[in-house]
């Protein structure tokens, strides 16, 4: 008995780690002229890691973003395959025709999130060229003097009775700014670049419609709407203390996805309204911003931003260790499938929710030559802008 607890203790230690790593299994055939078997092996072994390698980062970053950069990918990425291709079996070694080389088979299973976290300390794991941006829509209210302030509101920024909130909307807009340029991404400073001037008196209310957004976020080539409130209100328990309440929401303007998001309470000192607010808002621009501009940077990093929900749907009977299989073979032949849900099943109908960087047109590209799962083929039917459909081959 005591020898075998360290065994099934072995067992499951390797069970857990298969578990905690997103391995692919991947067969390759490769081939050379070279006639020496002895040489022809390892340069067949090495040619078939250099092909899994590049056509995994393909799938990941896509052909065109990988023709742009085939240097840095070369250098940086493919010569360290070692350290995302954990595994490697060589097949049988056969001579081709007329004795002109040798060709083989190889079975390998790479480690995709370390290929991931390669690519991205490599700057080329995310979807676009471009420096993501930003569009802070804030709006300030002081209960306590029954004022409101944002950049976008039809007043004049030196109204007496405002100027405080419109000094504090611009510090929190630098603060953002210097956060988020560290992450990667551009915050745009609307009320020093004065952006209301540029919009109609219909755009100039207090509550923005989604409507205003999203054509906002469309002007300003900002893919994520920073939106939120920052209310003063009295302290309890002490006159002349404040209450600073922020919530801010990062949203993904293309659907309407959370992407970041913040809700903290603040309490100042007692004393004079605007100095103690001043104060306080000073330290909290120090931590607040950066808070938001990780949680940003980690979406992207996911692919969260940039990605839409689409349907999937299967005509004919799955059973449930295929249904349940086909979400990850769909994740692992479109990389940029980053998650799949069961929305509906029924009879001989399966639909599933696809959250995806990438089109179902694209998709229904990327499975022209047939998908399996489980020994169950499936072809594509038809693919639009919102949905794709499979049938299950008899």
């Amino acid at each position: 008995m005591k020898m075998i607890l360290p065994i099934l203790c072995l067992v499951s230690f390797s069970s857990w780690c298969q578990a905690q790593t997103h391995l692919v299994e991947r067969v390759v055939e490769v081939q050379t002229s070279e006639a020496n078997p002895a040489v022809a092996r390892p340069q067949l072994m090495n040619q078939a890691a250099e092909k899994v390698s590049e056509d995994l980062i393909k799938e990941i970053i896509g052909e065109a973003k990988f023709s742009r950069n085939r240097a840095l990918i070369q250098a940086k990425i493919m010569k360290r395959s070692a350290s995302f291709l954990p595994f490697s079996k060589a097949g049988e070694l056969t001579p081709q025709e007329n004795n002109l080389g040798f060709k083989m088979n190889v079975t390998t299973r790479a480690n995709v999130d370390d290929l991931q976290k390669l690519l991205l300390e490599n700057g080329l794991f995310y979807d676009t060229e471009a420096t993501p941006t930003v569009l802070p829509v804030v709006k300030w209210v002081d209960r306590l003097h029954s004022q409101q302030f944002g950049w976008w509101m039809s007043h004049a920024e030196d109204d007496v009775g405002k100027a405080s909130l419109s000094k504090q909307s611009r510090a929190l807009e630098s603060a953002l700014q210097t956060a988020f340029l560290k992450s990667g991404f551009y915050a745009i400073r609307p009320q020093a670049l004065r952006y209301r001037d540029l919009l109609s008196p219909g755009d100039q209310s207090e509550t923005v419609a989604p409507d205003s957004l999203t054509s906002w976020s469309q002007v300003w080539s900002a893919p994520v709407i920073l939106q939120g409130q920052v209310q003063l209100s009295s302290a309890s328990g002490r006159s002349d203390a404040v209450l600073i309440d922020v919530r801010l929401t990062a949203l993904q303007t293309t659907n309407g996805r959370i992407v970041a998001q913040v809700g903290r309470q603040f309490e100042t000192e007692s004393g004079a309204f605007e100095n103690v607010v001043d104060k306080k808002l000073k330290e909290v621009f120090e931590t607040l911003p950066t808070d938001l501009a990780n949680q940003l940077l980690e979406a992207w990093k996911q692919g969260a931003i940039n990605s839409q929900l689409y349907q999937i749907k299967v005509l004919g009977r799955l059973n449930i260790p295929a249904q349940e299989a086909f979400k990850e073979a769909l994740r692992e032949k479109v990389r940029e499938v980053k998650s799949v849900r069961e929305r509906l099943i029924a009879g001989d109908e399966i639909i599933y929710e696809i959250d995806s960087s990438v089109a179902p047109a694209e998709i229904a590209k990327r499975l022209a030559d047939g998908f399996e799962v489980q020994g169950i083929k499936l072809n594509v039917d038809q693919a639009s802008e919102k949905d794709l459909t499979l049938h299950v081959l008899k």
